[in-house]
């Protein structure tokens, strides 16, 4: 900025006085709200007032930067680690699963957390029963009191054979069905004659490069397009035109 212009040293970085009031570390790259105060001593400032200059993006360069036509530059670091806009712009890779398995996942956990109070409950009875069981002096109880064979132990044999028997609540098999229908589905679209491509006698089938293309393709109702003939490849062949209302 045109105020540091003199600052060419380190000795003048030293000497110099002023502060940089700056916002929040913001994920805009177009944003930048940062302001260099000097106190009224300095820049010739009219007594107890203070100069304000913004800084804007053209007096910024952000990290990752490369300099050029200059061979060095004196700044100051706003911002460091994980507060740079690089940084923050950069994110986590998004996740390419289709809307059906994000669809799918909450309702396999749903089913599990279902076994495990089916299951849970069974194990309640259990040790309700057994408890009641050995009070009474049922005859099937003989040797109950013994350490291996008691209704808390009972109760946890039969939380385990709960999840057992109960099992095919969590539709595992669901997930190897719909990888085999995607696989026809696939193979249906490679075979289809209606959506092939034919350019110099050479025929090109469409390819299913993605197992869930299919889930995909049928979320779609609307496909919007500011140019025709260019959906798949960048052609523009010339059809009509109007002028002064003739057609030619």
């Amino acid at each position: 900025m045109p105020e540091l212009t003199h600052l060419r040293s380190p000795a003048a970085c030293e000497r110099a006085r002023f502060r940089i009031d700056a916002e929040p570390a913001d994920v805009n790259m177009y944003k930048l709200n940062e302001a260099v105060i000097f106190p009224d001593e300095e820049q010739g400032a009219p007594d107890g007032e203070q100069l304000v200059h913004p800084i804007g993006l053209e007096m910024t360069i952000l990290r990752g930067c490369d300099l050029k036509n200059t061979g060095w530059i004196i700044g100051i670091v706003l911002f460091t680690g994980a507060d740079t806009k690089i940084i923050l712009n950069s994110g986590g890779t998004p996740s390419k699963r289709s809307t059906v398995e994000r669809q799918m996942n909450p309702q396999v956990l749903l089913n599990l957390a279902l076994l495990a109070a089916v299951a849970i409950i069974c194990r309640i009875i259990n040790y309700t029963n057994e408890r009641r069981w050995t009070n009474q002096q049922a005859y099937w109880q003989l040797f109950a009191e013994s350490s291996n064979d008691n209704p808390e132990f009972n109760a946890l044999i039969t939380f385990m054979n709960a999840f057992i028997t109960f099992q095919n609540i969590v539709p595992i098999s669901l997930y190897i069905s719909i990888e085999f229908v995607r696989t026809a589905q696939a193979a249906f679209i490679f075979w289809d004659h209606a959506i092939k491509h034919v350019k110099n006698g050479v025929t090109t089938r469409t390819t299913a490069r993605s197992w869930t293309l299919s889930d995909d393709l049928g979320q779609i109702d609307y496909v919007f397009s500011d140019k025709t003939e260019t959906l798949t490849q960048n052609v523009m062949v010339f059809r009509q035109c109007s002028i002064g209302g003739k057609v030619s």
